[in-house]
């Protein structure tokens, strides 16, 4: 004698996982691209929501920079759950370089004397 049994399984989609966006710091209005999923329901600069850009696909995803994100963690929602990034986005300069071009920042890149600063540079 054979029996069977059927049944349904209920299967949810995995949460995101975000490998890397680039570029790390852009202007207001830019357009950046990184690694998303499908199902995107919403992609945000920490609580900012950021305006999608086209269709996304299974591993990329356009959006348009809100004015005023100047540093700011990268959070993707999809059905499966929200994924934050490691790394922020933002900032215009890398400070941490094995050597930094001379004249980079303030003051033809030998400090910043603002605060009515007293430090010998």
């Amino acid at each position: 004698m054979h029996r069977s049994v059927s049944f349904t399984l209920g299967a949810q989609q995995p949460p995101a996982i975000i490998t890397s966006f680039a570029p790390l710091s852009v202007n207001a209005g830019d357009t950046i691209t990184g690694s998303v999923f499908d199902g995107l329901t919403a992609f945000y600069f920490d609580t900012t929501r950021a305006t999608i850009i086209g269709t996304p696909t299974t591993t990329q995803i356009q959006v348009k920079l809100p004015a005023g994100i100047a540093q700011a963690f990268v959070y993707v929602k999809i059905p499966g759950g929200v994924a934050k990034s490691v790394a922020s986005f933002g900032f215009k300069y890398v400070i941490f370089a094995d050597s930094l071009t001379v004249g980079w920042g303030p003051n033809n890149g030998c400090g910043y004397d603002g605060y009515n600063s007293t430090r010998d540079y």
